[in-house]
């Protein structure tokens, strides 16, 4: 058993849950957990990646995030005892979500950087002929406003044609 002190406002949403539920305050709170740990955010935290692909990374920082608001929250909450752990854990989280969002960011700068280096053509003191195999770079025109909706209805009703076929 586990006992758990929550204010009255929370006790009546349980309660109006329980009646929905037809069910007793202990089932409805196991309800309560089972879809909160199912629930994607849950799922973020417990999540044991080592992030090396950039949608971990960017998982691992929304997850110091949620744990940052926790532990805000647990201030919040705190009594004068705990206050100033609840107040140190915070500011950790927030110290680790902002390390690891620069981190992220700082990845991203990096990549972006060496695509745009790597699409650059080597600088040689000779010039290159030009491949007559290949058609001539072209320079792409602005496109208007109709235009760009009128590409975006075909790709809708591309998208529409191949869900219902």
């Amino acid at each position: 058993m586990i006992g758990v002190r929550v204010p009255a406002r929370v006790l009546k949403k349980i309660d109006k849950l329980m009646v929905a539920l037809s069910c007793d305050r202990s089932a409805a709170i196991r309800w309560l957990l089972e879809a909160g740990l199912d629930s994607g955010l849950a799922l973020m935290l417990l999540q044991a990646s080592k992030g090396k692909r950039q949608s971990d990374q960017i998982c691992q920082v929304i997850a110091a995030g949620l744990k940052h608001r926790i532990a805000v929250s647990a201030v919040k909450r705190a009594g004068p005892r705990t206050s100033l752990n609840a107040t140190l854990r915070a500011h950790r989280a927030a110290e680790e979500t902002a390390e690891l969002r620069s981190s992220l960011a700082d990845r991203i700068a990096l990549r972006k950087a060496a695509k745009s280096n790597d699409a650059a053509p080597p600088t040689t003191s000779v010039p290159t002929p030009p491949n007559v195999l290949q058609p001539p770079t072209r320079n792409p025109r602005e496109l208007t406003a109709s235009e760009v909706k009128a590409a975006v209805d075909r790709a809708v009703a591309r998208a529409a044609k191949k869900t219902s076929g």
